[in-house]
């Protein structure tokens, strides 16, 4: 959060410092001299640009073996830029959307989309570098030192590239593994780029690389035309060499996470790398002006159009995980036979690297609202019954057709971030999440901690697909108050969106107190009903299943019954249109938010 509010700061502060220095009487005066054709040539070159772009994509997809359309890659970056005209994301929250967009419910899917963007952006900022660094050595006019790190800098790129195949393996699992045993580290945060850029690169052949570096490079031609052209319309004295490296220097600034979407960099840049031709700085702001508005603001309008005529369709259209009824059924029936097998499913927690068990219990113990560990009665053997037939795939289909959508990663990375802070960081933790129902979070914990895990839930059709998608997680079905493992074995129980469908809460905090070592830890996740939001999450709140409807007040001091409380956010929720989620945490309005994070010590 803090951040965001940094970047803004940055724009508005970079943008009144230029507007400062021109008369925008003559910003205007420019800007009306220019004639329209050649803001459509622009235009129209910025969309070819974009085009060959998302045939970039659609390369890097289909060398992991998942088809794309050019047409249907098109649309989403379109999509993305429409987003990011009205939303403070910046080019982050564009690779977000195109991420949400491409990768679907299944782990596969999420990694494969997730390395094509990776890739994508390597391969553009190489680009950038090489053409900006050709048009500077070829130009002969004066050019300022600055430019030259920038482009430096850019070209560096291509050596991620490089690197996969001339780094001995066993220096890049040194890498891996400490970014891995680091989390929450300020040196795991380091790593985590290059970790994911090297790992990303290492995936493709040197001839599919060699091809998207070209790919890439072409794409720079229309894209250097909209400099050139809007330049010649508004008679700006600049060759067209010398634009080129202008606009490789200036899109590389403009990528730096230090603004948003580069609005005030891109202004300043262009004022100072303009100045030794001759441009008047108000030329430069105009010119800066039709820029954005060519490569940013068209493509965003139609982008919108595209969005709008989405949604009078039905809305966006994502391949589904969901099995049939059949294949559902004959895995669900598969986990029976298996579970019969044996009294007790083993509670294996199984790490990707030295796993080792820990101690199960002799006997499953499900208790009694209001007797902790008293064996389960018949009419709660009933009701636990009718949740877990409840808790199917019509149940996800009908109440979260967008589970995918509503489980980024950067939401799980927040929870992990609160989490990794307080777990031992000598050796592999040991986590159970509660109602994990389709694993989002279990499996980004999967791929991102070397942690011992494992997850129960009362559906066994999300658990019998669980096995398959992550067959290193032991699962098992099971409700919130069961006792899977034995007593003080785990450093961390966690239930994300859960307790608010259990109605036996209190049994559940005193089973999973149980099962934590002392000094372990308990990450709750749960919608709240009070503050500015309140009224609305009401309203919007459909789910039947939810018993608990509750103040963050009531909550707190749930958890702190059973629980020293150690830390808790506010988190600000929401899935826009276009199926782009908004999430981030706040402690500054935790008061008034629709969701809150609380982290409970035993």
């Amino acid at each position: 959060m803090m951040g965001l509010v940094l970047r803004i700061a940055v724009a508005i502060v970079a943008l009144a410092l230029v507007a400062s220095h021109v008369d925008l009487a003559e910003v205007r005066d420019a800007l009306l001299a220019i004639s329209p054709g050649v803001v459509a040539l622009a235009t129209a070159a910025s969309f070819a640009s974009n085009l060959v772009i998302s045939y970039r994509l659609r390369v890097l997809l289909a060398a992991q073996g998942v088809a794309a359309r050019v047409g249907q890659v098109f649309a989403i970056n379109l999509a993305a830029f429409f987003y990011n005209l009205f939303l403070p994301v910046g080019g982050v929250g564009i690779a977000a959307l195109r991420l949400q967009r491409l990768s679907a419910e299944s782990t596969r899917r999420f990694t494969t989309a997730l390395t094509a963007i990776v890739c994508d952006r390597l391969s553009a900022v190489a680009a950038l570098g090489i053409v900006g660094l050709a048009c500077w050595i070829v130009d002969a006019h004066a050019k300022p030192p600055g430019g030259l790190l920038v482009l430096l800098g850019g070209l560096s790129t291509v050596a991620l590239f490089i690197l996969p195949r001339v780094v001995p393996f066993r220096i890049r699992r040194i890498v891996r593994e400490a970014h891995a045993a680091g989390g929450g580290t300020w040196w795991s945060a380091a790593l985590s780029p290059v970790s994911h850029a090297l790992g990303s690169v290492a995936r493709f052949s040197p001839a599919a690389l060699a091809r998207i570096l070209a790919i890439s490079v072409v794409a720079q031609l229309p894209a250097t035309l909209v400099f050139v052209a809007l330049a010649e319309g508004l008679g700006l004295p600049v060759p067209v060499l010398s634009m080129g490296w202008v606009r490789s220097v200036v899109v590389v600034l403009t990528l730096l996470p230090i603004s948003i979407g580069g609005a005030g960099v891109r202004e300043g840049v262009l004022v100072v790398a303009l100045h030794p031709f001759g441009v008047p700085v108000a030329d430069a702001l105009a010119f800066s002006l039709l820029v954005f508005a060519t490569t940013i603001v068209a493509p965003g309008v139609v982008g919108g159009v595209l969005e709008g005529l989405t949604w009078l369709r039905g809305g966006p259209r994502t391949p589904q995980s969901w099995p049939t009824a059949a294949s559902a059924a004959e895995r669900i029936d598969g986990c029976q036979r298996a579970s019969s097998a044996t009294t007790l499913p083993r509670c294996r927690f199984t790490a990707p690297r030295d796993g080792g068990s820990l101690p199960r219990r002799a006997t499953r113990v499900r208790a009694q609202p209001g007797v902790p560990g008293a064996p389960m009665s018949d009419e709660h053997a009933t009701r636990t019954a009718a949740n877990a037939v409840a808790f199917d795939a019509a149940y996800y289909d009908s109440n979260y057709p967008d589970y995918a959508a509503q489980n980024p990663s950067w939401k799980l990375d927040c929870y992990l971030r609160v989490l990794s802070r307080h777990l031992p960081p000598d050796r592999p933790a040991d986590v159970l999440d509660i109602g994990c129902g389709p694993a989002a979070w279990l499996g980004h914990l999967a791929r991102h901690t070397r942690w011992r895990l494992a997850g129960t839930d009362l559906s066994e059709w999300a658990i019998a697909e669980n096995r398959v998608q992550l067959p290193a997680v032991d699962f098992r079905v099971g409700s919130a108050t069961d006792e899977p493992c034995a007593i003080g074995s785990l450093d961390a129980v966690t239930a994300c969106d859960v307790l608010e469908h259990v109605p036996e809460r209190d049994a559940a905090a005193a089973a999973i107190a149980r099962m934590l070592r002392p000094g372990g830890y308990f990450l709750l996740v749960v919608p709240v009903y009070d503050g500015l939001s309140g009224p609305i999450i009401r309203r919007l709140d459909r789910d039947p299943t939810h018993v608990h409807k509750l103040a963050r007040a009531e909550w707190l001091a749930w958890m702190e019954r059973d629980f020293a409380i150690v830390e808790w956010w506010g988190i600000v929720r929401y899935l826009l249109p276009g199926r782009l989620y908004l999430h981030f945490p706040t402690r500054l309005g935790r008061a008034h938010t629709p969701a809150i994070l609380v982290l409970g010590r035993r």
